[in-house]
């Protein structure tokens, strides 16, 4: 008798979630976060927008660029972002940041969910949503147990998505500004401005509306960080073919364009929320989802691509937004 007690116990507690650690939101239970509304990210481009007189130049180097491969929205275990909200009761910790040469030493308090997960590569992006600010962390994980960040900002919920300063983003921009979420390529809809990361990034400051630049190259044709990359409103996206979710890619290029956020080893890159921010994968019913972690913009047409016209250079200015969040 005392030998079924014993066994009877035993697993009913394991099957207790005193001994299961806690599990990310369902993926309809997470809702996606905007900007303010007035801000850049939801204005729609001009029926006649001015074009730059060296588009075509710029929109060549892209394409040369691509070797001969489609562009990719990255979606994936390894790539994109992980976000989580927060609530008041979400336990708060000290972030180091290690990396040689920042400013301070790390985050004072982050509020960290215990199911939170950094996505799987050691260039890993993490955001972390509470009710005023945004936290945001490159090369998040855990070393002898302890959270330590790379590099990190925090951002303004009320505010634009744009920091002064560089932030996990080269150009300054937020994780969240032009981020595509799985609810929108669901419905079909995206209802604001993309961003991008490109091979050739020109090397100098950047051009409004981005802050920073981590430019590289010494080309004259480069984009800089903040150029606004639009698909021709003219050309039909249905004529390509591709499925729902592709095509919604393509006409929020059309209507809002894409802001070049940062530098990437080949083509053009798009940027989704990590399927690791939800318990069950919303990609999995995305057709054109590669199991990779990534969906595959096949059919693209490069060549329909062109620049807004280019602002002047602007200064990159060192500093660190909301310094008393850091010690």
């Amino acid at each position: 008798m005392i030998k079924k007690l014993i066994v009877f116990v035993f697993f009913s507690l394991a099957g207790c979630s005193l001994f299961q650690p806690p599990v990310c939101p369902a993926f309809d239970q997470v809702t996606p976060f905007y900007f303010n509304g007035s801000s850049l990210w939801y204005q729609k481009i001009a029926a006649n927008p001015d074009i730059d007189p060296n588009s075509g130049k710029l929109v060549a180097k892209l394409i040369q660029a691509q070797l001969n491969k489609p562009p990719i929205v990255l979606s994936g275990k390894k790539s994109g972002f992980t976000v989580f909200y927060t609530d008041p009761g979400t336990p708060r910790y000290p972030v180091p940041i290690i990396s040689s040469g920042y400013p301070k030493r790390g985050l004072k308090s982050v509020p960290i969910p215990d199911y939170a997960r950094p996505p799987d590569s050691s260039d890993g992006h993490t955001c972390f949503i509470d009710n005023s600010y945004s936290y945001e962390f490159w090369q998040f994980r855990t070393i002898n147990g302890r959270w330590v960040a790379g590099n990190s900002a925090v951002f303004d919920l009320s505010g634009n998505g744009i920091n002064p300063f560089i932030s996990t983003r080269a150009s300054g921009f937020s994780l969240l500004s032009g981020c595509i979420w799985p609810q929108e390529l669901l419905a079909g809809n995206i209802p604001h401005a993309l961003v991008c990361a490109v091979m050739f990034t020109k090397k100098g400051g950047p051009v409004s509306p981005a802050s920073y630049s981590d430019g590289w190259s010494d080309d004259p044709d480069a984009l800089p960080m903040g150029a606004l990359i639009q698909l021709d409103p003219s050309f039909d996206i249905h004529s390509l073919g591709m499925d729902k979710y592709q095509t919604a890619i393509l006409k929020a290029l059309q209507d809002y364009g894409a802001y070049v956020a940062d530098t990437t080893p080949s083509g053009i890159t798009f940027f989704s929320v990590n399927p690791l921010s939800y318990s069950d994968n919303p990609y999995s019913r995305i057709p054109s989802w590669k199991d990779g972690g990534y969906i595959l913009l096949d059919k693209f047409p490069m060549d329909k691509l062109r620049i807004i016209k280019l602002g002047a250079e602007k200064p990159k200015l060192r500093g660190i937004a909301h310094e008393d969040l850091y010690y």
